[in-house]
């Protein structure tokens, strides 16, 4: 997520939880069919757990009994500062009456069509970055922190 990693600073566990209840939206990565996918999901923490609906039998199946990821993030577009949380651990269904609201979401935060899904933080790590443009030979402009980047075949940067 961050190209210049001297400004990038790891976060403890207590302000990356903090974190994970100010967004809204994060991403799941998952295999499927031995393929990598990211889904977007609109999601809360409830303890030690994210809580979000499926609506597809396809992906509440992938997501039983498996081992995901989970990564939420946020830049600021004006100071190209930023973080990213992610998590890893164990995703399946939810049973029982879990709690389908953010702290100050509406109640229609959460689908009500599709099934609860949970996924545990086994894992749980972050990184805050401080951001800046870095120049890009070849590229008018800048590239800011949070664009991807890769090595061309001749060695020179290229946006990904």
């Amino acid at each position: 997520m961050f190209s210049d990693q001297s400004a990038v600073a790891p976060m403890g566990l207590d302000e990356c939880r903090r974190l994970l209840r100010t967004e809204p939206l994060g991403r799941i990565a998952l295999s499927v069919q031995a393929l990598p996918a990211v889904v977007p999901v609109l999601f809360h923490l409830a303890g030690d757990r994210v809580v979000f609906t499926v609506e597809t039998d396809a992906l509440f199946a992938a997501l039983t009994d498996n081992i995901v990821a989970f990564e939420v993030d946020h830049i600021d577009v004006e100071t190209h500062e930023g973080w990213a949380v992610v998590a890893v651990g164990r995703s399946g269904p939810v049973a029982g009456d879990a709690p389908l609201r953010r702290v100050g979401d509406s109640e229609g935060a959460l689908s009500t069509a599709g099934r609860l899904m949970g996924i545990s933080l086994d894992r749980l790590s972050g990184r805050r970055a401080r951001g800046r443009p870095t120049a890009v030979p070849g590229k008018q402009g800048a590239m800011l922190s949070g664009e991807m980047a890769s090595l061309g075949a001749n060695g020179s940067q290229t946006p990904a």
